[in-house]
């Protein structure tokens, strides 16, 4: 962005005088800039052009009701500008700013950590359970399988017959990974209740200061989706439950479980579908790690692609032992 562009953009917003900005580099899909101004620091986001505006205003709306309920961590909740408003459009994009929210990124999951995430989701998850939020849209069936499946044929479709690496390895692994989807059985997520949940609870989205947690960042996905609490836990235990072959650490997910029961009770119809979740997400996220390639290669890594293609085999194989050690 131009910084005169720039200027004209956070003059709409009583922040002072910019001194430096600069554009984040982390983040895959949203465009934020880092800038310092004389009163302080802040993020102006960039929405992603897939976001509409009901996205938008409800997670706008989502975040001031935790702010309301005295949600104990910082969180990315846009400020006001000059014209009373959280919302700017500029031609056809989208900017809200909010405060920088200072804090690191958690390099090993200890029991101390995992104690203090299951404390973090169960009281979001105990919040919302109490709302009234709606984002208007229809519940997550199915574990999102038809969307996820569709995705990557539309995919294959599209390979050259001239492939590189990154189509070689996606033709080779999109098929097992296809029918380990199709295979699934969805009886039981498709009972439980759903929610405007967070759904990406990664270790770049939860930032930590001496130790405990201090932020909260990406709402991107609570106005698009409703899904189930333990989508949340299930991506939990793929980013911070794994070893260091990225298997599934089942001892440090029972952890996890006995840490966030303190908080808020799950059924065993809960616990069962976790190890399912976690295969579909894995494998939505292989889809995902090859449209990154395809689209934004400089924040993509062809590696992922290895990487949840053999979390979502390696789950599927041990599937049932796993259940029955979440379970007991």
């Amino acid at each position: 962005m131009e910084k005169q562009k720039l200027n004209e953009l956070i003059s709409l917003w009583d922040i002072g005088e910019i001194l430096t900005f600069k554009k984040a580099t982390e983040g895959a899909v949203n465009y934020n800039y880092i800038i310092k101004t004389s009163k302080g620091k802040y993020i102006l986001r960039k929405f992603c052009a897939e976001h509409g505006i009901n996205n938008i205003n409800f997670e706008m709306s989502y975040l001031n009701y935790l702010s309301e309920k005295k949600f104990p961590y910082e969180i990315p909740n846009p400020l006001l500008n000059k014209k009373n408003k959280r919302l700017i459009k500029i031609e056809k994009d989208f900017f809200c700013l909010y405060k920088y929210i200072e804090g690191n990124h958690l390099k090993e999951s200890r029991p101390r950590e995992l104690s203090e995430i299951a404390l973090m989701i169960a009281r979001m998850h105990n919040l919302l359970e109490k709302s009234n939020l709606n984002n208007g849209v229809k519940n997550q069936e199915d574990f999102g399988r038809k969307g996820i499946i569709n995705e990557m044929k539309e995919f294959i479709l599209k390979i050259p017959s001239r492939k590189n690496q990154r189509d070689k390895i996606f033709l080779k692994e999109s098929k097992s990974l296809i029918e380990i989807l199709g295979g699934l059985n969805s009886k039981n997520y498709n009972s439980l209740k759903k929610y405007p949940i967070h759904r990406d609870f990664n270790p770049q989205n939860i930032l930590w200061k001496n130790n405990k947690i201090v932020g909260i960042i990406d709402f991107e996905n609570v106005g698009r989706i409703n899904d189930a609490f333990v989508r949340d836990i299930a991506i939990i235990f793929q980013y911070f439950c794994s070893n260091k072959e990225k298997n599934f650490n089942s001892k440090k997910a029972k952890f996890f479980l006995r840490e966030y029961e303190k908080y808020r009770r799950l059924s065993n119809k809960e616990k069962e579908v976790i190890i399912d979740l976690m295969i579909a997400t894995n494998i939505e996220d292989f889809g995902f790690a090859y449209w990154l390639l395809v689209n934004t290669p400089e924040r993509a890594k062809l590696s992922h692609l290895n990487k949840y293609s053999k979390m979502s085999k390696y789950l599927s194989k041990n599937r049932e032992k796993f259940i029955k050690e979440l379970i007991n």
